[in-house]
């Protein structure tokens, strides 16, 4: 699995800014990926704050063991998905373990969902 992520905008573009209301719009929500290449996982974390950041890149290395990107979660090879409302959203990748078993069971309330064919 390469741990290059491919990045999805979300928001609207510059030239594309909605008309002003007079009231200040909330910035675009930003993601970033903590990708585990041992366990073939990437984890995606909504960035609400900027000084989350940090906090979740020091998590993915010291905890997880993982590499930090500040964008979402690669796309290409993934087997299947988990989402809880406790740890967001997981991928798993081709030659992760039991993927079912780990969302279901170690992520509480995960529900997985395998990647469309």
């Amino acid at each position: 699995m390469s741990t290059g992520a491919v990045g999805r905008e979300r928001g609207t573009a510059a030239g594309d800014a909605a008309p002003s209301t007079g009231n200040a719009e909330p910035a675009a929500e930003r993601f970033g990926s903590c990708v585990v290449v041992e366990q073939k996982t990437c984890e995606e974390s909504a960035i609400r704050d900027p000084s989350e950041a940090a906090g979740l890149q020091k998590s993915c290395g010291e905890i997880s063991k993982g590499v930090w990107h500040d964008e979402p979660c690669p796309t290409d090879g993934v087997v299947g998905v988990c989402k809880s409302a406790a740890a967001g959203r997981l991928l798993y990748y081709k030659g992760a373990e039991d993927p079912k078993h780990d969302c279901e069971q170690l992520h509480m309330g995960g529900k997985y969902q395998p990647a469309q064919s």
